[in-house]
């Protein structure tokens, strides 16, 4: 094993770490809206692996000077670790915001339009990981196929809110949508960076 083979091993375990967290504050999004001191630790964690995944990056590029397809896998790498840590820190957003509006108005709204996706978007989440750890570029494309389900279920959101059943439950489901769809979408720049390590 070439000795950037043995740091490209420990940016990958750092890269797992972080979307282990991110999965599973999406998990608890989605199934249910946890205060948001449960995620806060979490959130932090992600940010200073994210942090750790960039300097580590740098320091593999300073001292192994990488060849073009071990630069892929660095570049690949500083995206990656951002869409994970973007996947967190919108859980995080979900929680804040729907703990002050739940608690502020005393309501909990069913949210039928986000709950019909919630679970294809975990799907997506956790199939890119997969895609992009495991080199199955099949799933890759499986997760950008599935991306217009979550962007046609955002516009039945918008256009129920249009329509005028603008009641306080049609905007939380529109805001959870929007969450949901950016979650979708990180999803997406993910399996499409693990298409890049591919070509």
């Amino acid at each position: 094993m070439r000795p950037i083979d043995r740091e490209f091993e420990k940016l990958k375990s750092k890269l797992l770490e972080i979307a282990n967290l991110s999965i599973e504050l999406v998990e608890l999004v989605t199934t249910e809206i946890p205060q948001t001191d449960v995620l806060r630790d979490k959130v932090e964690k992600s940010m200073s692996l994210r942090r750790s995944v960039h300097e580590h990056s740098i320091e593999i590029i300073a001292r192994f000077q990488p060849t073009a397809s071990d630069l892929k896998f660095l570049i690949t790498a500083l995206e990656i670790s951002y869409g994970l840590y973007r996947l967190s820190r919108y859980a995080f957003d979900i929680a804040t915001l729907f703990g002050i509006i739940e608690r502020g108005l005393g309501v909990r709204c069913p949210l039928p339009i986000s709950s019909s996706i919630k679970s294809n978007v975990l799907k997506m989440v956790k199939l890119s990981v997969t895609a992009y750890m495991e080199r199955k570029y099949d799933l890759a494309s499986e997760v950008v196929e599935m991306d217009e389900d979550i962007d046609n279920a955002l516009r039945r959101s918008i256009d129920s809110v249009v329509a005028g059943r603008g009641d306080i439950c049609t905007f939380m489901d529109l805001i959870m949508a929007i969450y949901l769809e950016r979650m979708a979408d990180h999803s997406v720049y993910i399996a499409k960076d693990a298409i890049f390590m591919k070509q």
